[in-house]
C-alpha cells in the first residue's frame, strides 16, 4: 500500500453516506422521539432561511440523520416532496462520522428547488463541521 492510498483509506473512513431507504430501511436513521429532542434540546443549531440543521454526538460509528417538516411547510403533498429531497441531499453528501443530525425545514422550504435546498443543507454542514474531509474540500 502507498502512501497516498493509506491516506485515501484514512479520508474514506471518515465519511458516512447514508444509504438509500430502499435497501435497509431505518439504517442510520432517527426515528424515536426522545433521539430528536436529544439532538434539540442538548446538540447545536446552524440555521438558514431554508432550513436548519441540529446536530449532537451520538457515540456510535456511525452518523443518524432525522427530518423535521411541519404542517407549515405546507400540505401533505409538498411535505413528502421536501423530505425526499432532503433524504437524497443528506444521503449524497458526504458527513462526518459519530452525529445525530436532524434536519427541520421551515416554510420556504416549500418553494425552493432541488439545488437551493442542497446548497442550504451544504451551507449548515459546513459551517457546523458537518461534511467529511473529501466533501469541505470539493
Amino acid at each position: 500500500m502507498t502512501a497516498e492510498s493509506a491516506a485515501a483509506d484514512s479520508t474514506a473512513a471518515d465519511v458516512v453516506t447514508v444509504p438509500s431507504t430502499g435497501s435497509n430501511p431505518g439504517t442510520n436513521r432517527l426515528t424515536r422521539r426522545q433521539d430528536f429532542l436529544l439532538v434539540l434540546q442538548q446538540g447545536q443549531r446552524v440555521r438558514h432561511s431554508l432550513l436548519g440543521v441540529g446536530y449532537r454526538r451520538n457515540g456510535l460509528d456511525e452518523s443518524r440523520v432525522g427530518f423535521a417538516v411541519g404542517k407549515r411547510v405546507g400540505n401533505a403533498v409538498t411535505r413528502n416532496l421536501v423530505r425526499r429531497r432532503l433524504r437524497a441531499i443528506t444521503r449524497a453528501t458526504g458527513l462526518v462520522r459519530g452525529y445525530d443530525i436532524v434536519v427541520t425545514a421551515r416554510p420556504e422550504a416549500a418553494g425552493a428547488r432541488y439545488g437551493e435546498l442542497e446548497r442550504a443543507f451544504r451551507q449548515c454542514a459546513r459551517r457546523g463541521n458537518l461534511l467529511a474531509a473529501v466533501e469541505a474540500n470539493g
